[in-house]
C-alpha cells in the first residue's frame, strides 16, 4: 500500500447540521442549545442520556465533587443549590440489603420530604443462571407479566401514585399489543424492569407471570391542604405544616 498524506476525514460525508439538529430535538422534545447540539454531533448516544438525565435530575455538577464520585453517606445531611440557586436539603436516612436480584431499598428525607425507591445495586444471585422474581397472584401489589413476551414501554417509576386502571406498562406479544393496568391505587414501590421503544428501539424479554411492579398503598392526604403524605411517620404535612 502506497503512503498518503491525505485526512481519513476527507472521505466522510458532509453532516447535515439541520436534520441533525431536528432529531436531537425530537429525541429531548425541545430545540437544543449550542452546547448540547455539539456534544450530540460527537457522541450522540451519550448525549440524549446526559440531556434527559439533567432535565429530569438537574445539572450533578452542581454537587459537591467527593458526592458527585464516591456518594452520599447515611446519615450526612448535604446542603447544595440547583442551576436555578435554589438551595435544597438532603439526607441518606438508611440502605437496604441488595436482595437476589441486586435491587437496594433506599430511604432518604429531600427538603423535608421523606422518599424511598428501590434501585440496582449489583448483579443478581444465583445458580448460576438468571433469579426471575414472581409476581403473587394473590396480592393486588405485585403486577407480573400476563404472558411470555417483550415489554415494550413502562410508563411508571418509582414513587408515582397511580389510579385503580391506570396504564402501567405494555407488552407485545405475538405482535400484539397488551396494556397491563394498575388494579388499585397507590404508589409505585419497585420498577424490576424499565423499557421505551419509542426512545432507544429495544424491548426488554419478560417471562409470562415475571414481576415487573410493586405498589404500595395510596398515600394519605393531609385534610387542610390536601397534599399527598408520602410516610405515616410524618407528624406535619411537609406542605402547609398542618398537624396530621
Amino acid at each position: 500500500a502506497s503512503r498518503t498524506e491525505s485526512s481519513p476525514l476527507e472521505g466522510l460525508a458532509p453532516v447535515d447540521i439541520e436534520t441533525e439538529e431536528n432529531a436531537l430535538k425530537g429525541q429531548i422534545g425541545r430545540l437544543p442549545i449550542e452546547e448540547e447540539l455539539v456534544m450530540y454531533l460527537n457522541h450522540p448516544g451519550d448525549a440524549i442520556k446526559t440531556i434527559l438525565f439533567r432535565q429530569e435530575f438537574g445539572n450533578p455538577n452542581f454537587l459537591p465533587l467527593d458526592v458527585w464520585f464516591e456518594g452520599l453517606a447515611p446519615g450526612r445531611e448535604l446542603e447544595f443549590k440547583d442551576s436555578d440557586a435554589k438551595p435544597h436539603s438532603m439526607k441518606i436516612l438508611g440502605i437496604g440489603r441488595p436482595d437476589t436480584l441486586g435491587m437496594s431499598d433506599v430511604r432518604y428525607t429531600l427538603d423535608g420530604e421523606l422518599f424511598a425507591h428501590s434501585i440496582k445495586v449489583s448483579d443478581a444471585t444465583g445458580a448460576g443462571q438468571d433469579v426471575i422474581e414472581t409476581a403473587n397472584k394473590n396480592d393486588p401489589c405485585q403486577i407480573g407479566s400476563p404472558s411470555k413476551g417483550d415489554l415494550w414501554i413502562m410508563y411508571v417509576k418509582p414513587g408515582d401514585v397511580v389510579k385503580k386502571g391506570e396504564e402501567l406498562f405494555n407488552i407485545t406479544i405475538m405482535k400484539q399489543e397488551k396494556a397491563v393496568l394498575s388494579p388499585m391505587e397507590g404508589v409505585v414501590k419497585r420498577v424490576l424492569k424499565v423499557a421505551d421503544y419509542k426512545y432507544d428501539k429495544k424491548m426488554v424479554p419478560v417471562q409470562e407471570g415475571e414481576l415487573l411492579v410493586v405498589l404500595g398503598p395510596p398515600m394519605e392526604k393531609c385534610g387542610k391542604c390536601d397534599a399527598p403524605v408520602r410516610d405515616q411517620e410524618f407528624a406535619f404535612c411537609p406542605q402547609c405544616g398542618n398537624a396530621l
